[in-house]
């Protein structure tokens, strides 16, 4: 069956990618969602079955080994049918981690797994195949290899009886041959007939390996180490071969037909039958004697033929659905499964009889209704005229109970077929033939709008229906939207995976079903007129009497065994390097079973002032230690070194492990225990989503820009320098400090001084609550003193990295602007030409840090190339032919950060500068505007993290464009925008983005975090 439903898959994608010829007014959808995102941990059904199509199935010794589209993969025991472990890989949204074919090795060690496996988007390489398949270790479940395989999904694997190859193929009508046990690609073999090869069968023939393909109409068969030995032209599209291995025959279906093909492995045509159902998947006993045949349709039947004469024996119809994968056990029984609650029975094919059977607890809710006050009910029978409605749940008193009357439910979405048109009274639904396109009209006829959904909003309308004045309609995989009866889309809902059902409206709450089993809420009191997305504040599932129900955050309520119907799918912090592992709610009980939290998420209340923001994602990725300080007495502050010794514990929980710890002070990171990076995820999201469109937006632009001048830009030459050479020597190592006692000794200044304290876990992804203390210092108060490093750079030791022309202007300048730019005494370290080097910067640095206090502040300026690299931002010295000689800027940032003053600067003008920005986010989170409340780092950056920073293409200006754009908006009096006859670092940021101050080809990127500083005092 996995042919049929992979081929389903396809064609749909066809539908919806085609062309309508219909007239009216089209509308798309704002949100296009990307399969490729980052997300590491799946909340996702813990069922006794899989949750969706199962795809392939397979045996060996006495196992029997799943493979199916709800990402997973399965062992069972053949005798009992019960579950014995589960194999997880990397999995993402949508599509991505659906599994569509599975081997096994002939000696049982290795697994083979392909399917829905892409590369995420953000480790893409030009020069590896996209799409992959796995080698896991059968017995442990460890992932062995990643084989970078085709550009399109793999649809089948198969091994050689001998155990020395493994051959893939793929919709990218390729098929590629392995060498078994170093998994090296060392044959590949392909065609230019479209629709993919979906069917491998490898023979051993003399010293060869023979195998079988399908690629369209056509049979193919290849040696595996000649390549094309002969192909055959098919009158219809092929389904599925299967290859007899002694009576030397291969058996051949068609999509959408009854008609079964038999030929002979010189691809004559030795016999053909017709079935009179439609076909789908084909199983073959071991002595050869038994043919099984699945329908694909409604028949929801497996015919039994004799393997010589090819008529029928007998028929098992005990299946509610159509036959989505089956496999012999032995030589008389047969386990198949069908797509009705995703069975799989276990049967005899003498006597018909079920010898297990196993099931999801959970069901697809197929219809739902509501009435007031928030209750609900459901129907899990697909079939329109068997509607069955046993159930009800009250969300306002987590209740749920035998339904005694439909009286006061009502139900508002539509699905087909039967319902293709649907009217509120002013207008009307209509759609097309394959329910691509929804069309609204008016009731006299007159078009208002067409939204034809594709391959990115989800395929095909599934369910539909009118609430107020709006429109709410429902794709495949998730796809939800809101539109107006104007056509403008109100929101896009994202949580559900699976495709969408039906849904109804209860007290300004929408309620929402899908194949994914799951029952989701959103807060409809959030709509606006203006475009957004919306998360759901809670999620339902049910199984018979056993319920649970959480938030968005994690929190839960639940029946008394209702906490165990779900479960984690959790990636390896390795990405797709690693197997994912599957984490129960257990570990989240004691500190996320809330049904106060529920009960106030339901009602609208934003839950994080209770929660501090923790989630379920927070802690399962290994939870943070605890900070514990003790108090500060008078023998603990040497008031003539101006300092405070200061002592604290950090424990570990749960084996979370302790990381970097970091101290900071007024809200400014003074000290860090242990040198790794800090995974946290970027804070201000608002920024970082207007960052990226700049970025691209910029980088459309400087093509046109470079085209037409001759203009200086600050970049590495691509091809002088790799990644791979950047990153090489800078391996980031995560730190591993020790739970126990702590004491360090921090500066103080003058009056009331907050310090704060936090530790990461291990993997420094989670950091503990900050414990604050508080010291007042009677000692004198200082007077606040600039130290500022100024440095430029035009002439490079590599002499294929482009010379500029200004930057030692732009730094000299730079250096005299801010020596008479307030009237605080003023200590300026002037780099330029050949004394910039990583060396002499970080002398500098040191020479400050040993001199400066907390009352002062800090000005980096540097002018020069920049590289941005993995996340990384190198700024290229003049010394630049090592590439260890290169400025690494997290580590100038950390040192300009352990100088004590509390306010610091920095203006970086090269190429892709923008990447800085990520990694100041790593240190100063969302919090940290809140805790910075007498500190303030401010950092300026040229331009976006993938575009190029411009010297000036005006003769008459000697400057880079971004450093001149500062001059000129110190020297305005317009920059002083609260006329206190000062111009502070953040009215100097928010001036270098009006329009006045930029150019459309580059854009500034600007990061304030804490306290305003004066900058420059405006003369009279």
């Amino acid at each position: 069956m996995r042919n049929f439903i992979l081929y389903s898959f396809i064609s749909i994608v066809l539908l919806a990618l085609s062309g309508c010829g219909l007239a009216g007014k089209f509308v798309q959808s704002p949100m296009l969602k990307n399969t490729h995102g980052k997300e590491d941990i799946f909340v996702e059904i813990n069922d006794k079955s899989h949750t969706s199509d199962i795809i392939e199935i397979i045996t060996y010794d006495n196992e029997i080994i799943t493979a199916s589209m709800d990402k997973s993969v399965r062992v069972w025991d053949s005798k009992t049918l019960k579950e014995k472990r589960k194999i997880l890989g990397h999995i993402g949204i949508e599509h991505l981690g659906k599994v569509f074919a599975i081997a096994i090795s002939p000696d049982g060690k290795y697994l083979a797994v392909g399917g829905y496996l892409e590369l995420p988007s953000y480790v893409w390489d030009k020069d590896i195949e996209p799409f992959i398949f796995q080698i896991y270790d059968y017995q442990t479940g460890k992932l062995l290899h990643n084989l970078y395989a085709h550009v399109n999904p793999i649809t089948d694997l198969k091994f050689s009886d001998d155990g020395k190859y493994l051959v893939s193929s793929s919709f990218d009508t390729t098929i590629r041959v392995w060498d078994v046990p170093n998994f090296k690609n060392i044959k590949s073999y392909g065609s230019t007939i479209g629709g993919g090869i979906h069917n491998i069968g490898i023979v051993k023939q003399a010293n060869d390996n023979i195998c079988f393909v399908d690629i369209g109409h056509q049979i193919r068969k290849y040696s595996l180490t000649n390549g094309l030995l002969k192909s055959k032209e098919l009158p219809k599209k092929i389904a599925k071969i299967l290859v007899f291995k002694k009576s030397k025959k291969i058996v051949v279906t068609f999509f959408g037909s009854s008609e079964v093909y038999v030929l002979n492995y010189d691809l004559e045509l030795i016999k053909k039958f017709d079935t009179g159902m439609i076909n789908s998947q084909l199983a073959l006993n071991d002595n050869e004697t038994r043919l099984a045949i699945g329908s694909g349709l409604k028949e929801h039947a497996v015919k039994i033929y004799d393997t010589t004469s090819f008529k029928q024996k007998s028929i098992f119809t005990k299946h509610r659905g159509y036959i989505s994968a089956m496999t012999f056990v032995d030589n008389h029984t047969v386990v198949s499964s069908s797509n009705v609650d995703y069975e799989i029975l276990l049967w005899n094919i003498k006597n018909n009889k079920i010898l297990q059977r196993t099931q999801t607890q959970t069901k697809t809710h197929y219809d739902l209704m509501s009435k007031s006050p928030k209750t609900i009910t459901w129907n899990d029978i697909k079939d329109k005229n068997k509607r069955k409605f046993e159930k009800e749940f009250d969300f306002e008193n987590f209740k749920m109970q035998n339904i005694k009357s439909l009286q006061n439910f009502a139900m508002q979405a539509h699905r087909p077929p039967g319902t293709k048109r649907i009217s509120n009274g002013k207008y009307k639904l209509g759609f097309s033939k394959h329910m691509t396109r929804l069309h609204l009209n008016t009731i006299s006829g007159e078009n208002v709008f067409i939204y034809q959904r594709d391959a990115s909003t989800g395929y095909v309308h599934t369910t539909y229906g009118f609430y107020k004045n709006y429109l709410i309609t429902g794709g495949r995989a998730g796809h939800l939207d809101i539109l107006d009866l104007k056509g403008n889309f109100i929101a896009t809902l994202m949580g559900h995976t699976g495709d969408m059902t039906s849904f109804t409206v209860i007290d300004g709450i929408l309620v929402t079903s899908a194949t994914d089993h799951m029952i989701k809420l959103w807060d409809l009191s959030k709509l606006t007129n203006h475009y957004q997305l919306l998360n759901p504040v809670a999620t339902f599932v049910v199984a018979g009497d056993e319920w649970i129900l959480w938030t968005e955050e994690g929190y839960f309520t639940a029946s008394q065994n209702g906490a165990d119907l779900i479960g984690f799918h959790v990636n390896s912090q390795k990405g797709i390097q690693e197997e994912a592992h599957w984490v129960s709610i257990d570990k989240l009980y004691d500190y996320f079973f809330r049904p106060d939290l529920v009960k106030l998420k339901l009602q609208g209340v934003d839950i994080t002032k209770y929660t501090k923001g923790l989630t379920y994602v927070d802690v399962l990725k290994t939870p943070p230690p605890t900070v514990v300080t003790y108090p500060v007495i008078s023998r603990d502050i040497n008031k003539r070194k101006r300092t405070v010794r200061l002592k604290f514990k950090v424990i570990e929980n749960d084996n979370g492990g302790v990381g970097v710890i970091r101290i900071y002070q007024e809200g400014k990171l003074v000290k860090t225990l242990g040198d790794a990076k800090i995974n946290r995820r970027i804070a201000n999201v608002d920024k970082k989503l207007e960052e990226e469109r700049l970025n691209k937006l910029a980088k459309q632009r400087q093509a046109e820009y470079l085209a037409l001048q001759k203009s200086v830009s600050k970049s590495v030459n691509g091809t002088l320098v790799s990644d791979d050479d950047l990153v090489g020597d800078v391996e980031i190592i995560a730190a591993q400090n020790k739970a126990g006692e702590y004491t360090v000794t921090l500066p103080l200044k003058a009056g009331k001084n907050t310090i704060s304290i936090e530790a990461f876990n291990k993997t420094n992804t989670v950091a503990s609550i900050r414990e604050n203390i508080v010291v007042h210092a009677k000692i004198k108060k200082r007077r606040p003193k600039i130290y500022a490093i100024v440095v430029g750079v035009n002439k490079f030791e590599q002499d294929n990295v482009s010379q500029l022309k200004y930057s030692e202007n732009d730094a000299k300048t730079m250096a005299r602007e801010i020596k008479r730019a307030t009237r605080l005494k003023t200590e300026v370290t002037l780099l330029r030409g050949k004394n910039v080097t990583k060396e002499k910067i970080y002398k500098a640095i040191a020479k400050i840090q040993k001199k400066a206090h907390l009352e002062d502040k800090i000005v980096f300026y540097i002018s020069t190339h920049g590289k941005a690299s993995r996340g990384q931002l190198y700024l290229v010295p003049h010394n630049n032919k090592k590439l260890k000689n290169w400025i690494k800027f997290e580590e100038l940032f950390a040192k300009i950060q352990a100088i004590p003053a509390l306010e610091q600067i920095f203006i970086i003008d090269a190429c892709e500068s923008g990447s800085a920005s990520d990694i100041m986010a790593s240190v100063y989170d969302a919090k940290a505007s809140v805790l910075a409340k007498q500190s303030g780092v401010h950092l300026l950056m040229a331009t976006t993290k993938g575009t190029f920073a411009f010297e000036s293409a005006d003769k008459n200006i000697h400057h880079g464009v971004f450093t001149n754009n500062i001059l000129k908006a110190l020297s305005s009096k317009s920059t002083d925008k609260n006329r206190d006859r000062t111009i502070s670092i953040i009215e100097l940021s928010k001036a270098l983005q009006e329009p006045q101050y930029s150019v459309k080809q580059q854009f500034p990127v600007i990061r304030n975090v804490g306290e305003d500083t004066e900058i420059k005092r405006i003369r009279r």
